[in-house]
């Protein structure tokens, strides 16, 4: 499994360097200068799906093929994949703390807890979706899941008025309330271990679909 957690870096890394170069330099420039954290978000979601990426490069060279002709087992492929994706967050997740601290320590930057509880949530939230997207793309394809994702996008900004909807104003203002109640950490946690959850069901669902699919 090592060997295919190797693969899966050195593949990316190749395809992606020169771009991820000019995007940490880039976005550690506009975080440090204009003190806008909303681009370490971004940047954590963009790192999560670099998964998908990788199923599109598997896809262009036949490694799949290959792959079965090997004495491991799928799950060992999966979780390699899986692996990568969680490396790499914690990565975007490093850096994004890195950068927090500076603007705390030397920039006079006060808003450090609001931009942890961000980090936390949007982090949760990346693990979840790849949980969910990954294995969608094993099963009908990178392209189709591209679309569901963009769905999945809208369907977070939406969530307060669904909500609303389902639930009665009553009733979400109540849950919304409670949210408010709960202290950063304990929301952070628990929305972090919701995350590694899903993210975790992910890669089981994926392996079973993995082992049946045919190339």
């Amino acid at each position: 499994m090592l060997g295919f957690l190797r693969k899966d870096f050195y593949m990316l890394y190749g395809a992606y360097k020169k771009n991820l170069l000019l995007v940490f330099l880039l976005y550690a420039a506009l975080v440090l200068v204009m003190k806008n954290t909303f681009l370490l978000a971004i940047l954590i979601w963009l790192m999560a799906f670099y998964g998908l990426s990788a199923i599109t490069m598997d896809d262009s060279c036949g490694w799949d093929r290959y792959a079965r002709t090997l004495p491991v087992s799928s799950g060992a492929v999966i979780t390699a994949r899986f692996l990568t994706i969680l490396l790499l967050l914690g990565v975007a997740v490093a850096y994004s703390l890195i950068l927090g601290g500076i603007l705390h320590l030397f920039l006079d930057y006060d808003g450090i807890g609001d931009l942890l509880l961000t980090i936390a949530l949007v982090t949760s939230a990346a693990l979840a979706t790849t949980g969910i997207l990954l294995p969608a793309a094993y099963k009908w394809g990178v392209d189709k899941v591209r679309n569901t994702f963009m769905l999945v996008f809208i369907l977070v900004f939406l969530t307060p008025v669904l909500l609303k909807k389902w639930l009665g104003t009553g009733l979400t203002d109540s849950l919304l309330r409670w949210l408010e109640e709960l202290s950063p950490t304990a929301l952070s946690a628990a929305a972090l271990g919701v995350g590694l959850l899903v993210f975790a069901l992910g890669g089981w669902v994926s392996a079973r679909i993995y082992a049946k699919k045919e190339f």
